[in-house]
């Protein structure tokens, strides 16, 4: 008998692996490589994927702006980390555009190579 994860059961675990692979970055290739499994095990899974960076993301851009709109951060770093996490996102939007075929934004910031690493690749 074959255990076959269910819909959710895939997208939880897909969410763990990035989350793992962003706060990890001595594994990043072996959750990378899971990520890869699990995209191609998820019917529109690379619709799933990037909605997940997208939330992620925004949550990140949200957490900085927050910390610096409440006087708790006042630090340049926060402020340049949220414009390079926007060229994150811009990326991750134009990797879902492709995807049907839709315009691509040129305006991907140059500051958005500071978080390249640390977040996961979009898919297209």
């Amino acid at each position: 008998m074959t255990y076959i994860l269910t819909f959710g059961e895939l997208v939880d675990r897909l969410s763990i692996a990035i989350l793992k692979r962003i706060r990890i970055p001595e594994h990043r290739k072996g959750f990378d490589e899971e990520i890869e499994m699990l995209i191609s095990e998820i019917p529109h899974g690379k619709i799933v994927y990037n909605a997940m960076l997208t939330a992620l993301v925004n949550e990140a851009i949200w957490s900085n702006e927050s910390m610096v709109r409440d006087g708790k951060e006042q630090d340049l770093h926060l402020l340049l980390r949220t414009h390079s996490l926007n060229g994150v996102r811009s990326r991750v939007k134009n990797s879902i555009n492709a995807l049907y075929g839709q315009r691509q934004d040129p305006k991907v910031d140059c500051l958005a190579e500071r978080e390249m690493d640390e977040w996961p690749n979009p898919q297209t």
